[in-house]
Formats: structure tokens, C-alpha cells, sequence
């Protein structure tokens, strides 16, 4: 049986339904309530906000009788600020499980999804959005490699057609991956500018990123790199990871090679 490819739109969120109608439009037809169908991905309406849907894929393996391989969620971002903001990041929760998922449990990664959604909303976003991944953060939990890809970061920008679209091409886009060489992230704030940066630089894919405000545990570096789905090497945001040396120590204690931001972003200058 061929593994199909799982897009979830959430009913509650703004814009989840944009990127949704903007989906429509490359072809995708209903099949069932709820459930629409292009090639070999499946649109999956869902009631509940995508963060609380926990092992989503169960239930459209059940009603539709099909197997997936991969999740991506199109949904909304919301930060304080509102500034206009296009996402992409892996869900999970390296502590407590503030917003879905559970306490300390992360999701596979798809680095290359991360990658290719960011560098798709790069080259078209207009001039007024940031485009950035994000540290991995909130829930759901599932039992398929996952991604987030957003519109933010208020109403206004949750109902932008543009950014709609862009969205929507993004996840068309990640439909379809060739292998990259995979990395965890370490270090560094939220929305991660050196790694966004080395997603559309350089030919590394970042999948987990855990961030300076998290734990940066031995446990919680294992964590991200068993879920990351591939990890070739470790690359730290040297001046924001607390501890680095320490940090660095633990990773190559762990067979795998460290390498700064800094100094891989350097390469391609």
C-alpha cells in the first residue's frame, strides 16, 4: 500500500481555513466529510485546534482505510507583538506541555519539510513579513514526522490571502523532498535567525531546534536527536547556548560532530 501524505486543517483556526481554500485551488477534491484528496495527499478537516489533535493520523487511517507517512499542520501563529510572520517548525514539548502534546515528548522531524517551506516563503513573501523557523514547541503529539507551517501573527494577517497562498505552495511544495544532510539545533532564542538563516544558505535541514530558554539537557539533546529523523551532525548557536563547552562535550560524548552556526554560515560568505 502506498503511504499517503496527511495535511491537517483545523476548523477552529483562522488560518488554517485560508491556507485551506488556497489548497483547493491546486485540485484537491472531496472524498468524504472532512477529507479531500490530491494525488496521494489527504486534507483532513479536523473540529479541534491542531495543538490539542493528538495522534491525528489515527483517525484518518481508520475512516479512510489508508496509511500516512508524514503530518504537515497548516495553522496560525500568534505572538504579542503581531508582527506578520510566515513559520515553520517541528511540534513537541522539551518540558511542560503548556499548549497540547505532553510534558517532555516531541514529534519526528521533517527537516527537509522545515527547510523547503522556509525557503519557499522566503522568496515570496512580501516585504512586510519575516519569515523564520521556530525553536520546536507545542503539541501535538503524533506518531508520524510532523510540521508546522503558519501565517502570524494576529487576525489580519490570519485572513491574508497572500499569505495564504504562500502558505499554501509552501505545503505543496514539501509534498515532495529530496534528502539533505540532517542537523539538530541547539541554543539560541524562539524564532532561531541563524538557523533560518542556514536552512536557506546552506544545504543543511534543521529539524528539532532546542532552544536557550529550554532545558539543555543530556536528555532532552537525546530526545531531539532521536526525533529528528536523521541526524548527521549537531549545530550550536555558540553565544546562545548557556554552558557551551559543556554542551559541545555531551554531544560529541554522544558520536556526533558539533559545529558552530557561526562558523558554518561563514562557508557561504
Amino acid at each position: 500500500m502506498v503511504k499517503m501524505k496527511l495535511i491537517v486543517v483545523s476548523r477552529k483556526d483562522t488560518a488554517s481555513l485560508n491556507i485551506f481554500l488556497k489548497l483547493l485551488d491546486y485540485g484537491y477534491k472531496e472524498i468524504s466529510e472532512s477529507y479531500y484528496r490530491k494525488d496521494d495527499a489527504i486534507i483532513y478537516v479536523i473540529e479541534e485546534d491542531s495543538i490539542y489533535a493528538d495522534y491525528v493520523e489515527k483517525r484518518a487511517e481508520r475512516d479512510l482505510d489508508l496509511e500516512f507517512d508524514s503530518i504537515i499542520f497548516a495553522s496560525r501563529h500568534s505572538s504579542e507583538k503581531k508582527i506578520p510572520t510566515l513559520t515553520a517548525h517541528t511540534p513537541g514539548n522539551f518540558g511542560k506541555a503548556e499548549y497540547g502534546g505532553r510534558d517532555g515528548e516531541l514529534c519526528f522531524s521533517i527537516p527537509e519539510a522545515n527547510k523547503k517551506a522556509i525557503q519557499i516563503m522566503s522568496e515570496l513573501a512580501p516585504e512586510n513579513y519575516a519569515v523564520s523557523m521556530e525553536a520546536t514547541h507545542h503539541g501535538p503529539i503524533t506518531s508520524l514526522p510532523s510540521v508546522f507551517v503558519e501565517i502570524g501573527s494576529c487576525e489580519e494577517n490570519w485572513r491574508d490571502d497572500k499569505a495564504g497562498e504562500i502558505v499554501a505552495k509552501a505545503i505543496q511544495s514539501i509534498l515532495d523532498l529530496k534528502p539533505r544532510k540532517k542537523a539538530v539545533g541547539v541554543g539560541g532564542g524562539h524564532y532561531c535567525p541563524k538557523f533560518t538563516e542556514i536552512a536557506l544558505k546552506t544545504d543543511m535541514a534543521i529539524g528539532h531546534v532546542l532552544p536557550k530558554y529550554a532545558e539543555i539537557s543530556e536528555e532532552n539533546i537525546k530526545k531531539a536527536i532521536e526525533r529528528n529523523s536523521g541526524t548527521d551532525l549537531v549545530i550550536m548557536d555558540w553565544k546562545g547556548t548557556p554552558k557551551r563547552s559543556e554542551i559541545k562535550k555531551i554531544v560529541e560524548d554522544m558520536g556526533y560532530e558539533v559545529v558552530k552556526a557561526k562558523d558554518l554560515l561563514s562557508t557561504v560568505y
